[in-house]
């Protein structure tokens, strides 16, 4: 196996679970690749969503890669000082870098580039999910150290679990706790540079009016129960992309929280 942490862009980096792929003496199969992006709030990296999450797809017979971007904490590299903000869309332009790194070594590593999947938790949902619908946006793919070749950047699909995909608003944001009111105010000054931020800036994170006919595929899963994120925002991510006629499927369980164990 090779099994290695490669730097990106702005101390971001990409950790490799490529498996044997031979299959008989000097020939090889090329596996499905997951890129997995892990929760925390954009404060931390969730450490069960990381390495736990890649070796069960390496059972099921992907590639498995794992993104950790920018956050306020790295708590692999403690010697490190905290990020006072890296905003957005920065941890998306990462994961953009580390589809690149994955397609160049695509020959190398035996990955299908025909079956590129992202995974994305609770933050690193919002991560995940930017890509499938912001993959080809010029604003951003223009900033990049590298020159896209053709839909490389495109997943062929994202798997979200109680992802965020807009900042929780209305009857759901008053019903917060004051520890999740905090921490959201941690999360906005990380992301958007303010405990305070304007309409327009809460804006510049929703993803559901990117959603369009080129978005990637989707497969979502919340829990009603979440006290953390507003599960209703998934409805609506799910009409537009309905709207687009883009494959997707949903699942919407009774209880379960958040970062379900």
């Amino acid at each position: 196996m090779i099994n290695q942490t490669l730097d990106l862009a702005g101390g971001a980096t990409l950790t490799t679970y490529v498996q044997d792929s031979e299959v008989g003496f000097g020939r090889f199969v090329n596996r499905p690749a997951m890129l997995i992006c892990p929760g925390g709030a954009f404060l931390i990296h969730a450490t069960r969503e990381c390495e736990a999450v890649a070796i069960e797809f390496m059972r099921r017979g992907f590639q498995c890669f794992v993104v950790r971007y920018s956050v306020a904490t790295n708590r692999e590299c403690p010697e490190r000082q905290p990020e006072k903000a890296a905003p957005y869309p920065t941890q998306l332009m990462q994961l953009m870098e580390a589809m690149h790194v994955v397609t160049s070594n695509a020959e190398a590593w035996h990955v299908d580039e025909s079956r590129m999947y992202v995974m994305g938790f609770s933050a690193g949902g919002h991560v995940a999910a930017s890509l499938g619908v912001r993959w080809n946006d010029p604003s951003l793919t223009e900033k990049l150290p590298f020159e896209p070749v053709g839909d490389e950047l495109r997943p062929s699909g994202v798997i979200l679990g109680y992802p965020m995909l807009r900042f929780n608003d209305g009857p759901f944001a008053q019903g917060l706790s004051d520890e999740a009111r905090e921490q959201g105010r941690e999360v906005y000054r990380f992301t958007l540079g303010t405990a305070s931020p304007s309409p327009s800036q809460l804006e510049s994170m929703d993803l559901i009016p990117l959603v369009g006919p080129e978005s990637a595929p989707a497969f979502v899963w919340n829990c009603a129960d979440d006290p953390v994120i507003d599960c209703t925002a998934a409805f609506d991510f799910m009409r537009a992309l309905l709207a687009a006629d883009v494959s997707c499927e949903y699942h919407l369980f009774s209880r379960g929280g958040h970062g379900q164990p």
